[in-house]
């Protein structure tokens, strides 16, 4: 199964101020034990600058779970985002695309959710598709994105955003569907 799991977040200096949190949320989202996800995507989605920072796990390299070395492809990727290039790859499996948030909605197929306080049950996620996307406010007020959301058919997935780092939030999303598919089985 497909995954993407977007990060909401306002503008890139709120990355470059949590670079720490976001090697941490990269190390959540996409390692494993001794290898990468190869089935899932990571996206920070830059609402102000409307640039996707895209991590994909079937072709990053060279990623380790230290903080330091996320740094220097961090860095470089927040580069990428400053030289206000349509789309560049500044390391491999990573891509920065220049694109608005309703671009990247109308591109999500298959389950659709949302975290928010009020919601579905997580443990009852759909997987019958071939893919799912989960959409997490990182610093962005979700009633800002909700109406484009809804109209694209996303459902709220209720995890409690105030208890809980963006970097826990990943881990807890991917860790549920994993659980799910280990029961489906």
């Amino acid at each position: 199964m497909r995954r993407n799991i977007v990060i909401l977040v306002t503008n890139l200096e709120k990355l470059i101020l949590n670079e720490s949190l976001v090697a941490r949320t990269i190390v959540g989202g996409l390692l494993i034990s001794h290898d990468i996800r190869r089935d899932t995507c990571l996206i920070f989605h830059l609402m102000n600058e409307e640039y996707s920072m895209i991590f994909r796990g079937a072709s990053l390299r060279r990623i380790y779970p230290d903080e330091s070395s996320l740094g220097g492809v961090l860095r470089k990727t927040f580069r990428a985002i400053r030289s206000s290039r349509h789309k560049s790859s500044p390391h491999t499996g990573v891509i920065v695309l220049k694109r608005g948030f309703n671009d990247l909605v109308k591109e999500c197929h298959g389950a659709k959710y949302w975290v928010a306080n009020t919601g579905e049950d997580p443990l009852k996620i759909d997987l019958a598709a071939e893919s799912i996307n989960v959409f997490i406010p990182m610093d962005v007020d979700c009633s800002i994105v909700q109406k484009s959301l809804r109209e694209a058919i996303f459902k709220p997935l209720k995890i409690p955003l105030a208890k809980f780092t963006i970097d826990q939030i990943v881990a807890v999303v991917q860790f549920l569907i994993d659980w799910r598919l280990q029961k489906l089985g």
